[in-house]
């Protein structure tokens, strides 16, 4: 009977030693908590950690991003000096072009991408008709006007040339100055032959001039 009886308080007892020891603990933490040292340590702690933490989901985006920025400026500027080195190069090409457009225009009128015998025959007949010199034979055997091509030539070379032949009737003057008019069209004329034949029976000084020569294409 006196042994159930003193179960309970012995249950008690140890309960308030347990009690005692947990508040004896908690004082202990709180007087080791309240020591400037051990905040000063618990504050770097906290800050390490806050900093790491910050560092992971903050900075480190942040300085991925300004690592790919400094990537792709340093590849716009790479870009930009080729474009810029290309712009100048079509500058240059542009000038280059304008300074010897004119002599490009006159090379395609001296040497022709087709006979152009057509337009050739009218600056003739414009010349004659300026040097008041009557043409009595005009005759080409290499070029056709009913024919698309123009000319019976094949195309082995790189250059082809038309051949015609021309007889005028005119005052020695003006058969020196057609010569003159002729060789200096923008259209390159070599003329292989040139005869010039007195007509004494004539009243007038006429002078009859024949003229063979030969114009210049190239060959599509």
């Amino acid at each position: 009977m006196n042994k159930q009886q003193s179960s309970p308080a012995k249950h008690d007892t140890e309960y308030d030693i347990n009690k005692d020891t947990a508040a004896k603990g908690h004082e202990a933490v709180l007087a080791l908590l309240s020591r400037n040292d051990v905040q000063a340590y618990s504050m770097v702690i906290f800050s390490l950690l806050a900093l790491a933490f910050f560092s992971i989901f903050a900075i480190k985006p942040t300085l991925t991003s300004f690592f790919d920025l400094q990537r792709q400026i340093a590849d716009a500027k790479m870009l930009d000096q080729e474009l810029t080195t290309k712009i100048r190069t079509l500058l240059r090409v542009q000038e280059e072009y304008y300074r010897i457009r004119e002599d490009l225009v006159m090379i395609d009128q001296a040497l022709p991408a087709d006979p152009a015998f057509s337009s050739l025959l009218k600056k003739i007949e414009q010349v004659t008709a300026d040097e008041q010199t009557t043409v009595s034979t005009f005759t080409t055997e290499d070029f056709s006007l009913l024919e698309e091509g123009g000319t019976h030539m094949t195309k082995d070379d790189e250059i082809g040339n038309v051949s015609f032949s021309l007889e005028t009737d005119a005052p020695y003057p003006n058969s020196e100055a057609l010569i003159r008019r002729l060789l200096n069209l923008r259209r390159m004329i070599f003329i292989n032959r040139l005869e010039l034949i007195s007509n004494e029976r004539s009243t007038t000084p006429v002078v009859q001039m024949e003229i063979s020569a030969q114009t210049f294409h190239l060959n599509k």
